[in-house]
């Protein structure tokens, strides 16, 4: 049986909403776990664990309890910025920033087989990031965003569409940044397969309610 690629996962599993879990200081693993479980509904097929300001032991912890509830909810998960955590907890994937590991020393590091994402901020770095390798790619700020205020300043779903030509037809292409409901017929429209959400699902009162409501708009943007 021939092994499937990072790439062919990711087209398979990279369609619509992509929550991003956004660990803190002071967030336990039992309430990591708690939201990530809002996300196992139809629509959702990964989640990605970001977590800043912690220390490794303690990213280690959290990701081996989340590793373990997303394959029993059926979800795959992406590990941010750290392919040592991601193989150590036999995670899905890595998502790589432009200051982190190259995708060839992640790749080593890694199962056969995992998916490696790439954050970009222009056409010109998403087709590089492809051409060296990376089976998806992200793009963004899409829209202003208080969850990564440094990124850098973007020209909306036009750029997203530059970035979409650029890419190779089966990279598939994540938007990030400031998406809400309203925006997603714009984020569709522009060609991108999938969205990565933080704020609009962490700071919800009912994170599931508010995954429900994405997944529900993404389908009606591609109708």
């Amino acid at each position: 049986m021939t092994a499937v690629s990072g790439r062919e996962k990711a087209r398979a599993i990279l369609t619509g909403l992509y929550p991003i879990v956004d660990v803190g200081p002071g967030m336990s693993e039992r309430g990591t776990i708690l939201f990530v479980r809002a996300f196992a509904i139809p629509g959702v097929k990964l989640v990605q664990l970001r977590c800043k300001g912690i220390s490794d032991r303690a990213f280690y912890e959290v990701a081996g309890g989340v590793a373990a509830t997303a394959r029993g909810l059926g979800l795959a998960l992406i590990i941010n910025d750290r392919p040592d955590i991601a193989a150590a907890v036999q995670a899905d994937g890595v998502h790589l920033g432009t200051d982190d590991l190259p995708r060839a020393a992640a790749r080593r590091v890694l199962a056969p087989g995992s998916m490696i994402g790439r954050s970009t901020d222009t056409p010109e770095e998403a087709r590089l990031a492809a051409d060296a390798g990376a089976d998806y790619v992200a793009w963004g700020a899409v829209f202003p965003t208080t969850t990564k205020p440094d990124a850098a300043p973007q020209e909306g779903p036009a750029a997203l569409a530059r970035v979409r030509a650029a890419l190779p037809s089966d990279v598939p292409l994540v938007a990030i940044g400031g998406i809400t409901l309203d925006r997603l017929p714009d984020i569709a429209d522009a060609g991108a397969q999938a969205f990565a959400v933080i704020g609009a699902l962490r700071d919800a009162p009912d994170p599931e309610s508010a995954a429900r409501k994405l997944v529900t708009a993404w389908k009606s943007a591609h109708r």
